[in-house]
């Protein structure tokens, strides 16, 4: 099984592009773990596509909380070093709205978004942009 399951925050506004006609929105997340009673903060790259790419590129900014979803792919860069990221599916936002904006806006919205149109096998595991 593959499944990437993190709570973290947005490092910066996320960033959509659409390539073919498919939407995709990529973002960093900050993860807080403990290693050895020391934090250390752990930046996981993502991707979504689709409509929780449309989700996040529209209600998500620097600093929101969110847990996401997802396999984590690996693949090699142009000077042939690996690269792992997650391939979000899914998204759910977790309030604590450090980032600014209307937090009452944001409760509205708190629910799980998933994607229904297919998901990341429409992209090759080479085309991935992380």
């Amino acid at each position: 099984m593959n499944k990437y399951l993190g709570f973290g925050r947005l490092t910066a506004d996320p960033e959509s592009r659409s390539a073919s006609g498919n939407s995709f929105t990529t973002f960093t997340l900050a993860v807080n773990e403990k290693v050895n009673k020391q934090d250390v903060t752990l930046f996981v790259n993502c991707a979504a596509f689709g409509k929780v790419a449309d989700v996040i590129s529209r209600y998500c900014k620097k600093g929101n909380a969110l847990i996401v979803e997802g396999p984590i792919r690996v693949r090699k860069d142009n000077n042939g070093n690996e690269r792992w990221g997650v391939s979000v599916d899914r998204i759910t936002f977790a309030g604590g709205n450090q980032g600014g904006g209307n937090k009452k806006q944001n409760n509205s919205r708190s629910q799980n978004q998933n994607q229904d149109d297919g998901g990341n096998d429409q992209y090759p595991a080479g085309d991935i942009p992380f």
